[in-house]
This record gives C-alpha cells, structure tokens and sequence, in this order.
C-alpha cells in the first residue's frame, strides 16, 4: 500500500513564489526594528483659530492710487446670458467673397506633321553617318525616313537625329526610352 503523506509539489510552486518574498520582507523588516518609526495617528496641534491676525499698516499715497484705479478699471460688469432672451439669436451674415472667373487658356492648335508617327527606336553612328532604327526598318544617313523628310544628322552620343523636310525646315526626332 502507497501512501503518499505530501502532496504533489507542483501544485504548491505558484504560491510559494508568491509568499516567499512576502515573508522576507516582513522578516527583515522585523530584524531592522519594527515596522515604520511614523506616529500611527494625527499629531495634535494647537487650538483652532478663527481668525488670522491682520496687521494694518497706513496706505501710502502711491498705493491709494493704484487701488483707486483698480477698481475703476478692473470691475467687471455683468455679462448678458444667452438665457435672457427669448428669441434665437439672428444667425451671422456670411459673406461671399467675389472673385472674377478666371480667363479661359487660348487653345493651342497643334498642326500635326508627318514625323509625329515616326518613332526612333535605336540609333548605330559613327563619325561619318551611321543607322537609324524607326517604324521597323532601318535607315542610313541621308536616306528619306519619310517620303520628303531627309535624314541629315545622325547622333549617337546624343540620342537623336535630324532631319529635314521639303520646305526646308530642320526637326530633331529623340530616341525613345
């Protein structure tokens, strides 16, 4: 036959750490001299008095003045309460500002060219010419990009090439990103 005298100490753990350091500190506090050396109860005072002892000194001239003006300045007169009246007070007047419309923009009407369906997708030069990738093909220097449009410059380093129309008129195209 098993009998078991303890109980098992696990159950016990929680509660052992929370009084074991609640008995240390009334241990300690017992061996260093007792609880707190504060008196337990209210001190008792002297006997109430009722009133303050007032000591008055003669005003001088500058101090009448300062009170005399005090009170004729610093007074504040009643207030109305909203309470008072029986009506709503009117609502404010709100104010519209007035500003003068803004002028309409002029349109601008932009001309379209033939070169604005032309799209440089890659530019191969050197010091003498070079190769213009535009609208799947490719064009040399000097050849027409498009019917009329001469290609006139071609510029790698910079990205772009230029060329010139049947009237005459010099556009630079740019490579597309």
């Amino acid at each position: 036959m098993n009998i078991q005298i303890l109980p098992n100490p696990r159950r016990f753990a929680p509660a052992c750490a929370v009084v074991t350091p609640l008995l240390l500190v009334i241990v300690i506090r017992s061996m260093l001299g007792g609880v707190s050396t504060a008196p337990a109860g209210l001190a008792a005072y002297g006997p109430a008095t009722d009133s303050l002892p007032v000591i008055a000194l003669p005003e001088s001239d500058q101090q009448r003045r300062a009170t005399a003006w005090s009170l004729e300045h610093l007074s504040v007169p009643p207030g109305v309460s909203p309470m008072d009246q029986i009506d709503a007070p009117p609502a404010p007047v709100e104010t519209i500002p007035v500003t003068d419309p803004e002028p309409t923009p002029v349109p601008v009407i932009i001309q379209a060219t033939p070169l604005d369906a032309v799209k440089v997708t890659s530019i191969i030069g050197h010091d003498h010419g070079g190769f213009v990738g535009a609208m799947g093909r490719v064009h040399r220097f000097g050849e027409e990009l498009i019917p009329g449009w001469k290609i006139t410059i071609i510029d790698a380093k910079a990205r772009f090439i230029e060329v010139t129309g049947p009237d005459g008129k010099v556009t630079r195209l740019s490579l597309i990103n």
